[in-house]
């Protein structure tokens, strides 16, 4: 069975929007939001938050974070250590690309995970509220998560197997047979 590659590929196909939309779990509107999760929102100028609303209240999103967006999945080969990668805008306007243990999501109350958003030049909105929206919105990229691209974590360059083959890995590609990562 032909797996897509990407959703570049998978959008190509005949009804591959509305596929992508399944898969993603949300509807990206290209002048409102880049990528949705739940109730948070990333856009060009950060991550927003929408409260669920009352019936007849209309809700307004809170902007909660600088603009950060799961890039994908990652774990170690032997299954180990989940991460997400993400992709950021720092002060500068340079685009950073960080991993984010899962586990320091659980350390001190997720503030292991906050300190190092923000050493890379992430910051948070106004309130105490707006920082523990961060693991909240790290929360909902797992839930969503499963058609995040996946990535294999390893700790040196040159062979190792993976999933039963050998690849030999450099620090910008690998050379050998695609290995299904998921």
């Amino acid at each position: 069975m032909a797996v897509d590659s990407d959703f570049n590929d998978l959008a190509a196909k005949p009804d591959g929007k509305r596929r992508v939309a399944e898969q993603i779990g949300s509807v990206a509107s290209a002048g409102k939001a880049l990528v949705v999760f739940g109730p948070f929102e990333t856009r060009a100028g950060g991550v927003y938050w929408t409260p669920a609303a009352k019936k007849d209240d209309e809700a307004q999103a809170v902007f909660f974070c600088s603009y950060i967006k799961p890039l994908g999945i990652a774990r170690t080969a032997k299954g180990e250590d989940f991460s997400i990668l993400f992709e950021m805008v720092n002060p500068d306007q340079q685009k950073v690309v960080f991993l984010l243990r899962n586990a320091d999501l659980q350390k001190a109350g997720g503030e292991v995970a906050r300190i190092e958003f923000a050493a890379r030049g992430g910051f948070f909105g106004v309130g105490i509220r707006a920082r523990q929206l961060f693991g909240d919105f790290v929360s909902a990229i797992l839930k969503h998560s499963r058609n995040l691209p996946r990535f294999i974590l390893v700790d040196r360059t040159g062979w190792v197997q993976i999933a039963g083959r050998w690849l030999f890995i450099l620090p910008d590609s690998t050379i050998g047979e695609e290995v299904d990562k998921k």
